[in-house]
């Protein structure tokens, strides 16, 4: 810590300022666990608000920022979370031929990334 204070003796919700270095392969795996609805809500929405700034600038990096569950095409977790549900009951009823989409990752991602920018136009 830069700052000389321990972080332990900050309250939990102490904003702190970050700087960090990430290259690609490292942000994707980052991602797919802070995209995740088991990550806890503030994390979700710093990684879902960094996906929509970097997708004005690097749209191509921003489209492979997926969870877990898009990834692996399931929760991998052991309690599941209702977001892949959500997700799959989304698909079916948008998308012709869905079990079928979700066999193929780059059909998956594609219509993750439909499917969640348009959750975050509401």
């Amino acid at each position: 810590d830069r700052t000389g204070v321990p972080r332990d003796y900050l309250p939990q919700g102490a904003l702190v300022n970050f700087t960090g270095e990430a290259n690609a392969q490292h942000l994707i795996d980052t991602m797919r666990r802070r995209l995740c609805y088991q990550a806890s809500p503030e994390t979700r929405e710093y990684a879902e608000d960094l996906k929509m700034t970097l997708r004005e600038t690097q749209p191509e990096l921003s489209d492979v920022l997926v969870p877990n569950c898009v990834y692996r095409c399931g929760c991998p977790k052991m309690s599941k979370c209702r977001r892949w549900r959500e997700f799959g009951i989304w698909l079916m009823a948008e998308k012709e031929n869905a079990t079928i989409t979700l066999l193929d990752i780059k059909t998956r991602y594609r219509a993750y990334n439909e499917w969640f920018y348009k959750e975050k136009e509401k």
